[in-house]
């Protein structure tokens, strides 16, 4: 596995681990910015390696122009992070057609349990839904039954080497 050494803009606030066996990507909600994943970097296991993705147009990229199409976005996204790939990953926030776990909030009035479970049409793969007390920010706590509950899923993804999605909504 090589490490990541050089500067990228795309990933804000990453700590390298050459020793990582599993790169978390964590895209923010809409709106936000890659700064809502740096406590994550110090909470989730030393394995798994937080690589909070910052797109154009949010926080410290504030002054470029942010893409207002997915295919070119993708595709700069993707160049961006091939040297990444060197070892099992995973995604908060993004769909792929492989396994997926998806996080809602309990008391979350805006998106319901049968939102979530719609994200099932984005694989033909092992399909989760976890609900966790809290709102529509159920996010910012409490963190740790989350993260907890993210550490188990991702320590099972680094053992597959599959590429994986977790949404939390």
């Amino acid at each position: 596995m090589t490490s990541i050494s050089s500067f990228n803009s795309w990933i804000f606030a990453s700590r390298p681990n050459p020793q990582a066996r599993l790169r978390l990507f964590c895209f923010p909600h809409a709106g936000g910015g890659a700064s809502f994943f740096r406590p994550w970097i110090g909470m989730l296991p030393p394995d798994i390696e937080v690589c909070p993705v910052q797109l154009p147009g949010r926080e410290n990229r504030l002054k470029e122009r942010p893409f207002n199409q997915f295919s070119p976005l993708i595709s700069e996204l993707a160049q961006a992070l091939r040297p990444y790939l060197d070892r099992p990953f995973a995604f908060s926030e993004a769909p792929l057609s492989s396994p997926i776990t998806v996080f809602g909030g309990l008391q979350d009035h805006r998106v319901k349990r049968e939102a979530l479970a719609a994200w099932q049409e984005q694989t033909s793969d092992r399909f989760i839904v976890r609900m966790l007390p809290g709102d529509h920010f159920f996010l910012q706590n409490p963190r740790g039954l989350l993260l907890q509950l993210l550490s188990q899923q991702l320590a099972q993804l680094a053992a597959t080497s599959v590429p994986s999605t977790v949404a939390a909504y």
